[in-house]
């Protein structure tokens, strides 16, 4: 690969990430030379235009990792983690054409299945509210034992990201117990070290080949029974169900971890932001859009392959290479041309055939508006440590902080919500039953704040 400037280090760790994918944009233009890993090496798309143009079906890119040369030329080792990241599993991730467009549309059901029988607000309000009294317990026990100024809650660890696993476990059909291993697992994987990330990915394959098996026998309220038992559809293989459903981990856990704790980040470093929200006169929706184009969870996304040679600006890429995405790198161009936090256009989500399906976008939506809703309308919050302290994640696919450390003010449950039983992991499938699970009055008013953060109120 002869370039005139030197192919980026994706893999090695900086201090100011978003200070990287500015230097990438003006240094390389639309596409950058660069390594993955130590041993996948590629392209990284930098520009707006040029990953919206790449989404598209038609263009020279394919999603099926059988076209990686390099892959077939034996030069990337099992203990490469963008390896790990790109097996070529029976999932929409991996597919091209009717193979994708049926395993797209049977997630597209499934997810729009949950959204239909109220699952995901109830589980979020649910986790979100258990959580929350937990900080207040704690906060009362440390100020019981004389402590001046309770100890600070970390809205990354102890919050986003427990209560994204617990609500995605409950969900696909795992307990709640389970969700923070598979959360674990799958953040590992993200990660991609060397060794680990392989590790990882063959016990999260373990457990849900398992978990499959059981539902096919089994059959619950939850993702993997959806898929198994697909009425509208051929069913699922349980191979293709575990793997569809490794997908909606990957695609769910850690992006809709981080879209909470950059909102959070957000609001809690722009007092204005966090005041309007507070006093009603701020839009969560706007805060979780803004979040999207200026900090956005997945910084960078590998997954796709030239089909044949093409020349991008002054590169000329030849069939088999990986090619990347950088998708805060455009989406710092969207902001470069002073478009707000109304915009639409930007790429957190994805675009084309192998965009987020509507219904995964619009629960990471509401788990994300919920989440922030419900946490800033119990307490005051104030950042422990300095703005600029604020230690980011190491990884060069996810945007994110590794703590965002809070000191929490005293917790105003509402009153319907403080002593919430936790639900059970899944429920029965079928006809749901006629008496509601909950209130029609809470139904009504967990559908109106979705509709509101989806726009469709």
């Amino acid at each position: 690969m002869t370039t005139p400037v030197p192919p980026v280090k994706l893999y090695e760790p900086v201090e100011r990430p978003d200070l990287r994918w500015k230097y990438l944009r003006e240094t390389y233009g639309d596409v950058a030379p660069a390594w993955f890993d130590p041993y996948a090496r590629g392209w990284l798309l930098l520009s707006w235009e040029s990953i919206r143009w790449a989404m598209q079906p038609a263009s020279p890119f394919s999603a099926d990792p059988d076209h990686w040369r390099d892959m077939r030329e034996g030069l990337i080792p099992e203990s490469s983690g963008t390896a790990v990241q790109l097996i070529r599993r029976q999932s929409a991730r991996f597919r091209d054409g009717g193979e994708h467009a049926r395993y797209r549309g049977a997630l597209q059901d499934a997810l729009q299945h949950l959204i239909d029988r109220n699952r995901v607000l109830d589980a979020v309000e649910r986790v979100a509210y258990r959580l929350i009294a937990e900080f207040s317990r704690r906060r009362s026990d440390d100020l019981a034992a004389g402590y001046t100024y309770p100890r600070p809650v970390d809205l990354i660890g102890d919050y986003a990201r427990r209560l994204t696993g617990t609500v995605l476990a409950r969900l696909v059909g795992f307990t709640a117990a389970e969700a923070d291993r598979i959360g674990t697992l799958m953040e590992t994987v993200w990660d991609g070290e060397p060794h680990l990330a392989m590790q990882a990915w063959t016990q999260l394959a373990e457990d849900l080949a398992a978990l499959a098996e059981q539902r096919a026998r089994h059959p619950q309220d939850d993702v993997l029974s959806f898929l198994l038992h697909d009425r509208d559809r051929p069913a699922h293989t349980r191979a293709e169900a575990a793997d569809q459903t490794a997908l909606l981990f990957a695609a769910g856990y850690d992006p809709t971890t981080h879209l909470i704790g950059n909102c959070l980040r957000e609001l809690l470093t722009d007092p204005r932001m966090g005041a309007d929200l507070r006093s009603g006169l701020g839009d969560v929706r706007a805060v979780v859009n803004t979040v999207q184009v200026h900090r956005p969870p997945v910084a960078m996304l590998p997954g796709r392959w030239v089909t044949a040679d093409h020349t991008i600006g002054h590169y000329r890429l030849r069939g088999g290479d990986l090619v990347g995405f950088g998708i805060a790198a455009a989406n710092q161009s969207l902001a470069a041309r002073e478009l707000t936090s109304s915009t639409n256009a930007h790429l957190g989500w994805g675009t084309g055939g192998h965009g987020c399906p509507r219904a995964g976008q619009d629960i990471a939506t509401v788990v994300a508006g919920a989440a922030v809703h419900c946490l800033f309308g119990a307490a005051p919050l104030r950042l422990a440590v300095p703005a600029d302290a604020l230690p980011d994640r190491p990884s060069m696919v996810i945007n994110g902080l590794r703590e965002l450390p809070v000191d929490l003010g005293e917790v105003h449950l509402p009153e319907s919500r403080a002593a919430l039983p936790e639900p059970a992991a899944v429920r029965p499938s079928g006809p749901a039953p006629a008496a509601a699970t909950r209130s029609p009055s809470l139904g009504e008013r967990l559908g109106g704040f979705a509709r509101a953060l989806l726009g469709r109120g």
